[in-house]
């Protein structure tokens, strides 16, 4: 592995300089491995190798001055807006969880982003105040907590994925809270309406 400094710099002007690189989209190489920016993620506080994808690994490998891909990233559809929503608000649930937290947001966040429990499950006071929200016209996006996965329609009690999703919430799928936020922040730069957001997430999904 190569130092955290110059060595990364220069294998990550390696990969942008790279014919194989056209049509990759947005990618993260450090480490000499090359990831799609998409699902990389940061995994020690310290370590210089902490980058990873969780979901599949490295598309590519810097080797000197050799890029070489095992792998085509999925193209992601894009969002084209010329401002974004920056009043958007990330917040983490916990077991046993009531809903202040939530409550305080109104009239302060624009939009809003739950990191849920498991495969995307709020606790059940909590998820009155997210209904509520979501009633008062508010964006909200369901993701998980958990590293790895997807938010996931597993179950059907009150505050499950499935039951927030039939309440109007949009599921984030396997993005982290931190890129739905980013997602959301463009889809509401773009547009105001609830359903073309969600729009903006499916088609992202579906890829």
């Amino acid at each position: 592995m190569s130092a955290d400094g110059p060595a990364n710099i220069l294998a990550a002007v390696r990969t942008a300089a790279s014919d194989d690189s056209i049509g990759k989209g947005v990618t993260v190489c450090l480490g000499d491995r090359i990831y799609a920016a998409w699902d990389v993620t940061k995994v020690h506080t310290t370590n210089p190798d902490t980058f990873r994808d969780l979901h599949y690994g490295p598309i590519g490998t810097v080797y000197g001055s050799r890029v070489e891909y095992g792998r085509i990233p999925v193209k992601h559809k894009k969002i084209h807006t010329d401002r974004i929503e920056e009043n958007i608000w990330i917040i983490t649930c916990w077991s046993g969880m009531d809903g202040g937290i939530v409550y305080g947001t109104e009239g302060k966040a624009a939009g809003l982003v739950i990191d849920g429990i498991g495969c995307g499950n709020v606790p059940p006071k909590c998820r009155e105040a997210v209904l509520y929200l979501r009633e008062k016209g508010m964006p909200i996006v369901l993701t998980t907590r958990v590293p790895s996965g997807s938010v996931e329609e597993e179950y059907s009690y009150e505050g499950s994925a499935l039951s927030m999703k039939d309440s109007g919430i949009i599921l984030g799928g396997r993005l982290s809270s931190w890129k739905a936020r980013l997602l959301l922040a463009l889809a509401m730069g773009k547009t105001k309406n609830i359903e073309e957001i969600r729009s903006c997430f499916l088609e992202i999904r579906e890829e």
